[in-house]
């Protein structure tokens, strides 16, 4: 079982989203306030550890409701669908221990209700039973002892393959009013069944999540509903008769060196006024408790990394692997429920990189351990790698009038990026600017030399697709996720076909600028119906009929001064076209990135940057004419 889908309605910063996760992976990006932490809050308040009458618990507060300038909410929904894995059953037996009782209406809610009205889902079960009470009958009940409840739970509830948390809450004046519904998915009338007062969630998916400041008293709470709680009174209950009864007798020991420590203060307090006050009652301390039931409170968690000390004074890292370790061992060795969910937020706080590579590789462990899912929010690329098929990135940005929007996209659509981890910034980046090649090293020092450090003021991030024919991978990418696009190209971008006669002139085919879709080129120069494809065809139609040996072997706009472009009755020099695709956000330079020193006569190295940054006079290496045309594209990203 895992979260397939996630609502959200009116919750803190989120005004309306909808999230589809895999069954692996889900790593989730986005800027700071963008609402990704609010996400993994809102799956906690349904699918969180808390206790099953947590309706009396102050988890939704007036300020969670959402609200933005004149508009103001008083109704939040959060809505988590849950799906079988591939083959997996139910256990019923599981579900009578659950002591399962449920009052149901058939047929409730379809997906476009859900989905796109959702509104219509706030009702509560007060509705329901009047509309059942005015037509004089009442709602099907399900009793756990009942006979038949077998056969009509597993009817009804055990082959099914979809599952949803339905949260609501209500402002009404200084009262808040919540509700949990559990439904059910019935895929031939496809409708939502929705139950009420059943207590399924740890049934069908056991969850952990693990907040940005990690406090390994809450993570690792023994508490009745916890999982830690759980696993530490399952594992001191099994303790064997042999191993109980040394106990005993060592915490007898430890009971009297206890009774010595505290000799004095306890003597004085039994034999004073205490003991007029309240006869035959005596203060005790005592280092141990010596009742089976309550053994599991003892254990204290230590961690000896060369300084023995209580795992909360250790590092977040420490923390982190300790807390994802003893929660996988819980899922493959104890929980009956082997399908769990790990929502980690922010994991890499106060981590180095191969501090955030070991916490990845956790979560992969834990991932490999069974059909279980992890949730991840992050700012730190090291969780993102193709370690995990079956994974996906969610970008979330903000709109001023919308809140928080998700983009997503599945990791076996941009593997070229991943495998390269420098390349990884387009997940984070509100902007990118593709180049060819090492030209994102002179950009990088452009920006810091010429630009005052504008990239990194305005989230903007320089890759490098190693070859103009990768161009539109990365932009394919990058609408996915919603990150502006501007190109920088060698001249002979514009130039070239992948028509056999290119190896006449001894040329390999690398990819043009041809290959961009109408699609692609409105998405670059944010303008719609601007006509660029059709410009772009034409004037490489026109630039094979002007010269077809230029066309395959020139370099630089040089070789075509004499070149004009006829196009909707308007005339265009070369320098004009370039000009004109460079209002568009792409970026073809004259000749190639060389061109822009004065005296470089080589392909430009690694080397050539780093002299950059040593040469105080480094303005001087620049044609400045051909430099101070990139600044001015540079300057309006």
């Amino acid at each position: 079982m895992y979260i397939s889908k996630v609502i959200i309605k009116n919750y803190r910063s989120i005004k309306d989203l909808t999230l589809n996760l895999n069954s692996g992976k889900n790593v989730i990006v986005g800027k700071n306030n963008s609402g990704k932490s609010n996400i993994i809050r809102a799956i906690d308040l349904v699918l969180g550890e808390s206790s099953p009458t947590y309706a009396k618990y102050n988890n939704v507060i007036e300020s969670d409701f959402y609200t933005n300038n004149s508009e103001v909410s008083n109704k939040i929904m959060i809505f988590c669908e849950l799906a079988k894995n591939y083959d997996e059953a139910l256990n019923i037996e599981d579900i009578i221990e659950c002591k399962f009782y449920a009052k149901y209406v058939e047929d409730l809610y379809t997906d476009e209700k859900i989905l796109k009205n959702k509104d219509d889902i706030y009702n509560t079960v007060e509705f329901y039973e009047r509309e059942m009470e005015a037509k004089g009958g009442r709602l099907p009940s399900i009793y756990f002892k009942t006979k038949g409840f077998s056969t009509d739970i597993y009817r009804r509830v055990m082959n099914k393959n979809r599952f949803g948390f339905l949260f609501t809450a209500t402002l009404n004046q200084d009262k808040i009013e919540k509700d949990l519904k559990f439904l059910v998915y019935n895929e031939e009338s496809q409708k939502w069944t929705v139950f009420f007062s059943a207590q399924l969630r740890n049934l069908l998916l056991q969850s952990a999540i693990i907040p940005a400041f990690r406090e390994p008293s809450q993570q690792l709470s023994l508490g009745q509903w916890s999982w830690y709680g759980k696993m530490m009174r399952i594992l001191t209950n099994t303790v064997p008769l042999e191993k109980w009864k040394e106990y005993k007798e060592a915490s007898q020991k430890i009971a009297a060196v206890s009774n010595d420590i505290f000799e004095n203060v306890t003597a004085e307090i039994n034999n004073g006024n205490f003991k007029i006050a309240f006869p035959n009652t005596k203060l005790l301390f005592k280092f141990l408790d010596d009742k089976k039931s309550e053994l599991y409170k003892n254990a204290k968690i230590y961690i000896d990394d060369g300084f023995m000390s209580d795992i909360s004074l250790k590092g977040a890292g420490i923390q982190s692997a300790v807390i994802i370790s003893l929660y996988t061992y819980y899922v493959k060795n104890i929980s009956k429920v082997k399908n769990a969910l790990l929502c980690m937020e922010e994991p890499e706080l106060y981590l180095h990189p191969h501090g955030k590579r070991m916490i990845s590789n956790r979560v992969n462990d834990f991932l490999d351990a069974g059909e279980n899912q992890a949730i991840i929010v992050t700012h730190a690329e090291e969780f993102i790698e193709l370690k995990n098929k079956n994974s996906k990135i969610i970008k979330i940005t903000r709109d001023s009038q919308k809140g928080s929007i998700a983009h997503e996209i599945n990791l076996d659509k941009c593997k070229e990026v991943i495998v390269k981890n420098e390349n990884k910034e387009i997940f984070f980046a509100d902007k990118v600017i593709l180049c060819e090649g090492k030209e994102n090293l002179l950009l990088e020092f452009i920006n810091l030399s010429f630009l005052n450090g504008k990239f990194d003021d305005e989230n903007i991030s320089v890759i490098n697709v190693d070859g103009k024919g990768n161009f539109k991978k990365y932009i394919e990418i990058a609408k996915k996720i919603n990150v502006k696009v501007y190109v920088i190209a060698d001249f002979d971008y514009i130039l070239r076909d992948n028509n056999e006669k290119i190896k006449s002139y001894g040329k390999s085919y690398k990819g043009d600028i041809g290959n961009l879709t109408a699609d692609d080129l409105e998405y670059i120069s944010q303008k719609s119906d601007n006509n660029l494809q059709s410009f772009i065809a034409k004037l490489r139609n026109q630039l094979l009929s002007f010269d077809e040996t230029k066309f395959y072997k020139a370099k630089s706009s040089d070789d075509y001064e004499r070149f004009l472009f006829q196009y909707k009755g308007s005339q265009y020099t070369i320098n004009d076209c370039l000009e004109k695709i460079q209002d568009s956000n792409i970026f073809i330079e004259d000749a190639e990135v060389e061109n822009l020193f004065k005296n470089l006569n080589h392909k430009m190295k690694d080397e050539d940057i780093y002299q950059l940054y040593e040469n105080p006079d480094y303005e001087t290496e620049f044609d400045n004419k051909k430099l101070k045309r990139l600044i001015e594209f540079l300057k309006k990203i």
